[in-house]
């Protein structure tokens, strides 16, 4: 007889996880499709993550030696670098490692994403779907409507699926798989909750570390699992030397994320943003001179975050990244701003407000019956905890820092989906425990699917000139350069720097006038000294204080200004060299700084560059 009930548990065992798979399966084709993938079209038109794969599987950090292998937002340190992270390539490596087992080679891009799609999904289901649910849908649907509630609020979270619709470029890929590690991290910290061990204590301390590989935003993400996991395992009576191990393995993964940083952009908490090369000189600016909206109030910088993340609908500016009052309570200072589709409206500031209000509510009245801050719905509680815990240190980075993007207010989405889903785990459960209230959870049911629809129904994604929709195709595409020539010892007006094969060097110098903009970039060899030569563009607004604001930099060092020498028209201005060993030898990136007349347009400063020489 105990054989018979153990087969029975068994198949019971087999019909749900079976189950999960196939729903699983299905949600990662549905997230696929959303982003473009068509049957037979695998590979990714995105070749920088593959890249980087295929690189780490040779046993190297950077793509190339070569500045040739320089494309658009590829740093150079050491090499070529991809600013992007290094847990999306890892994951693609070790697709791309089990493929060449079998004699293949690059393995497509989109079905590595789908794997990862695939993962999250079956993390969130196993932890948040019941296991009757699939014995009795119907019935669990009646008493239960929230019981699918995370496939909606998390797997298929409108503003996740409106970011799957755009362009799906590079920089949205990460993003999309940043919200799936998010998603499986959420998962591990409930299923913890359920059934605290040591091993399942260990694996998402692991994975807290590891997420932040994929995107350093993730990192408040991780920390609040980490922390929250710590509390809970101190709570239940554990060892510190136990509820420590975790915290000694989610450490340990951080400090390797400092190790990879420094070998790759040459400082700990560098990701390659300080150094990434494109033709926006204004980027380049803000991102190695000076930010003016770091300068900006708290307040207004306050307000424009709120509206970024509540007041965008519409208010799409694509391309025209320095366009002023496109958002409500923009502020007037200058900021790379790029709003291309619908993210979060006010609907979603509601239902986070609601469910934080009624698990504050359902904790005070525990507190009032005596069961000394146990929560009677705590995983409704740990959702909405684990929310706050990352809410906060993202507006902090968000409200100074010099970028944003439509596609950067999606790092709140894991954050506002897991608080909306607490909300609606706390109070469904309490309408279904009620037998007078409990015809409410089909108005519950209803209402969840309506507001899901409606969301999706007015999302807008604008198109761009510069990023066209997504493309997939039958055969891989590889990346492909010429390699660089030897560089000179000196640049000088009408010199061809295109002929030395690599993209941006020159970027905002015109090699016909002269004419310099705010920041300029090249690609120099072996610096041991600078020596600019420049001349005003206008001999009447320039002061001898402008000349001493011209500076200078080789990837993240300062260089110091030795002296000024007036030749008559023209000004030479002697940088001394590097400090440090690394960027003394080699090829290396300069970046230099001219002062320029208005605070909106930073194309052309005041000075024109005639020559460049350094020895």
């Amino acid at each position: 007889m105990g054989q018979l009930f153990r087969s029975r548990s068994n198949y019971d065992d087999a019909i749900y996880d079976l189950s999960i798979l196939s729903l699983s399966i299905l949600i990662a084709a549905i997230i696929l499709s959303v982003t473009g993938v068509h049957w037979g079209q695998w590979y990714s038109g995105n070749y920088q993550l593959h890249d980087q794969a295929r690189a780490l599987l040779g046993g190297s950090l950077s793509i190339s030696k070569d500045p040739a292998a320089i494309a658009w937002d590829y740093a150079w340190a050491d090499g070529v670098q991809q600013p992007w992270g290094l847990g999306v390539p890892v994951w693609q490596a070790l697709f791309e490692l089990i493929y060449r087992v079998f004699g293949r080679s690059y393995f497509p891009e989109s079905l590595a994403l789908g794997g990862a799609a695939l993962v999250a999904s079956m993390a969130v289901l196993r932890t948040f779907i019941p296991r009757q649910f699939f014995k009795r849908p119907l019935y669990e649907l009646r008493t239960q409507p929230h019981s699918i509630a995370p496939i909606f609020l998390l797997l298929l979270f409108p503003p996740f699926l409106t970011l799957c619709s755009t362009r799906m470029a590079v920089y949205e890929e990460v993003v999309v798989y940043s919200y799936l590690a998010a998603l499986t991290l959420l998962a591990a910290t409930v299923a913890l909750l359920r059934k605290p061990t040591l091993g399942r204590y260990l694996l998402l301390s692991i994975l807290a570390g590891f997420t932040i590989f994929v995107r350093p935003t993730l990192f408040t993400y991780g920390f609040a699992s980490q922390l929250l996991s710590f509390f809970f395992t101190r709570r239940l009576g554990w060892s510190l030397q136990k509820s420590c191990s975790g915290i000694a393995c989610f450490s340990a993964i951080v400090a390797l994320l400092f190790v990879t940083n420094f070998f790759r952009f040459g400082a700990p908490l560098e990701f390659g943003h300080k150094l990434t090369l494109n033709a926006e000189t204004r980027i380049c600016y803000s991102s190695r001179f000076y930010d003016p909206y770091s300068d900006e109030p708290v307040v207004s910088a306050g307000k424009e975050l709120f509206s970024l993340l509540f007041f965008i609908n519409n208010n799409l500016n694509g391309d025209n990244w320095y366009e002023c009052s496109v958002l409500p309570g923009q502020a007037d200072t200058v900021r790379w701003r790029e709003f291309y589709f619908k993210t979060f409206d006010l609907s979603y500031l509601i239902f986070i407000i609601a469910a934080w209000i009624s698990v504050s509510w359902r904790w005070t009245l525990d507190r009032r019956a005596g069961q000394s801050g146990q929560m009677s719905e705590p995983e409704a509680g740990l959702l909405v905890l684990w929310s706050l815990l990352s809410i906060g240190p993202l507006l902090c980075f968000y409200v100074r820092f010099p970028f944003v993007a439509s596609r950067y207010m999606v790092d709140f989405a894991p954050a506002f989906a897991a608080s909306i889903l607490g909300g609606v785990f706390l109070i469904g459960r309490f309408i279904s425990s009620s037998r007078n209230w409990r015809w409410l959870t089909v108005l519950l049911y209803i209402a969840l699917i309506c507001w899901w629809g409606v969301e999706l129904k007015t999302a807008r994604v604008l198109s761009s000139k510069n990023f066209p929709p997504a493309q997939y195709f039958s055969q891989p595409i590889a990346h492909v350069w010429k390699p660089s020539r030897k560089l000179p010892k000196s640049y000088k007006l009408g010199d061809d720097l295109k002929s030395f094969g690599i993209l941006f060097n020159g970027a905002g110098w015109d090699l016909n006038s002269g004419d310099a903009c705010a920041t300029c970039s090249f690609f120099i060899s072996d610096p041991r000294r600078l020596e600019l030569e420049v001349t005003p563009i206008d001999s009447n607004t320039v002061t001898e204080g402008d000349y001493r604001e011209i500076a200078a930099k080789i990837g993240l060092e300062a260089l110091e200004l030795e002296h000024i020498q007036n030749d008559g028209n023209a000004h030479r201005l002697v940088f001394r060299g590097p400090k440090l060993s690394r960027y003394q030898s080699g090829v290396q990136s300069l970046f230099l700084r001219f002062p320029f007349e208005s605070k909106n347009d930073w194309r052309v400063s005041k000075f024109r560059l005639l020559s460049i020489a350094w020895q």
